[in-house]
């Protein structure tokens, strides 16, 4: 016998049908198999139980499951809407402050005056940008990667950062356009940001891009790796930063990295610095642009 669950999540996927399996199974239930099927972009958990008698108490553990599922979602959508709406009206204030600060006599403190605000503006910059990646619903569209990459390295460069593209995949891939690039923009300013220069390069293998974006900084303790992924987790400073970073930095990247389906890694390189890699999986296909297309 087949329970449907009638209350659908949008983004449940088969790990969450094998939780609820599990769970099923620790609480005395005969499920022998349960899976994620989607009906018009929706998801919904289906089960198959050995026990009819079982069939009501398997169901209101599933709808359970997914209930708490849906309040941890909103909970957390209604947490970004306020920090975008405290980002956002923070702006115009700022903006006043600036101008009058413009004013003051005194030269070295209207410049500590103007850094300390630059930072405030970095802070709401990037909550900014941390709401918005939780919000877009942008559609995946073909693109050609070795121009995206391109743009970007000479946008850092045109604003005078020490910036090159090593290596191009001859690859187009299957994202969402802006997503894609602001996550790189993100990786390559963390990347000046710590380690004064950068080297993009792009390559496939295995049916997938790799992304890589490698400082000459002093890396990162191999147990802190994972851990600046979280929100506002800084490492310290370094001399050569030119912008006041807040820690959320890495924590968008990844956030656009997986609107994009694609995986965000760290590693320190042999040879020195910090190496991200962004691994793009979505509708690899060699570019139209390349001679091996041809």
């Amino acid at each position: 016998m087949r329970v449907k669950v009638e209350d659908y999540l949008k983004r449940l996927t088969e790990d969450n049908a094998i939780a609820a399996q599990n769970a099923a199974k620790e609480a005395g239930f005969d499920v022998k198999e349960a899976h994620a099927e989607t009906s018009n972009g929706s998801y919904r958990v289906v089960t198959t139980i050995g026990d009819p008698s079982k069939v009501n108490e398997v169901r209101d553990a599933v709808r359970a499951f997914n209930t708490m599922q849906a309040k941890l979602r909103d909970h957390v959508i209604e947490r970004t809407h306020i920090l975008a709406s405290i980002t956002h009206d923070l702006q115009t204030p700022l903006t006043r402050l600036r101008l009058k600060l413009e004013k003051v006599a005194d030269i070295a403190l209207r410049s500590r005056l103007i850094d300390d605000l630059d930072r405030m503006h970095a802070l709401i910059r990037q909550g900014l940008d941390f709401s918005r990646g939780n919000q877009s619903e942008e559609p995946f569209v073909p693109l050609l990667l070795d121009s995206l990459l391109e743009s970007v390295v000479q946008d850092a460069a045109e604003g005078g950062r020490a910036v090159a593209l090593v290596e191009c995949s001859c690859c187009d891939v299957e994202a969402r356009p802006q997503a894609l690039q602001r996550c790189l923009a993100n990786l390559l300013e963390n990347a000046i940001g710590h380690g004064g220069s950068a080297e993009v390069s792009a390559k496939q293998l295995n049916g997938a891009v790799h992304v890589r974006i490698r400082d000459h900084g002093p890396g990162i303790p191999p147990d802190r790796l994972e851990a600046v992924f979280d929100p506002f987790v800084r490492l310290g400073s370094s001399p050569s930063r030119t912008a006041a970073g807040v820690g959320l930095g890495l924590t968008i990247a990844r956030q656009l990295a997986q609107k994009n389906d694609a995986e965000l890694s760290l590693t320190n390189h042999p040879a020195g610095g910090l190496e991200a890699c962004l691994t793009l999986r979505r509708g690899v296909a060699p570019s139209a642009a390349s001679p091996d297309a041809a």
